[in-house]
């Protein structure tokens, strides 16, 4: 979880998109998650979730994150489920996600300016402000089977 104060958002706010979303609740019926993702095409998008960082059940943070883990595992069930192709899962806790599997693909930052020479500053430092990506590499399975066709032992 974050160290800084996350915006809460009304359940209108994610009305307003054409997706679907699950939600979580415990026995009492207390909302406590939910996930909303759209499919498009043969992808299917992981758009927003969201829960609360104390654990409902003990109060203790750690159980924040084995809701998010378990809701993550939801996402990837769920689009297999469907016959989804992909799964985008977003470009935050890359940590995490990898950890399950996923794979990071490279961000790039494009920048202009009309004025030539801030535009040549961009251009030369630009490269400085794009995400290095996560370096860390997880053995998640026995055998990497990569999504360009190659595969086998690591």
């Amino acid at each position: 979880c974050a160290d800084y104060p996350l915006e809460v958002l009304s359940p209108e706010f994610f009305s307003r998109y054409p997706s679907e979303v699950f939600e979580t609740r415990d026995s009492t019926g207390r909302l406590l998650a939910f996930v909303q993702m759209k499919g498009l095409g043969d992808t299917l998008q992981f758009m927003f979730c969201g829960f609360e960082r104390e654990g409902y059940a003990t109060g203790r943070q750690w159980d924040s994150a084995l809701l998010y883990q378990n809701m993550l595992l939801f996402i990837i069930r769920y689009g297999i489920e469907k016959g989804y192709k992909r799964i985008n899962m977003g470009q935050t806790s890359a940590e995490t996600k990898l950890k399950l599997g996923c794979v990071e693909e490279k961000k790039y930052l494009y920048a202009r300016h009309s004025n030539p020479f801030i535009d040549g500053v961009l251009r030369r430092f630009s490269g400085r402000f794009s995400d290095k990506g996560y370096s860390t590499r997880h053995r998640v399975f026995k055998v990497d089977e990569y999504l360009i066709g190659k595969g086998g032992p690591v």
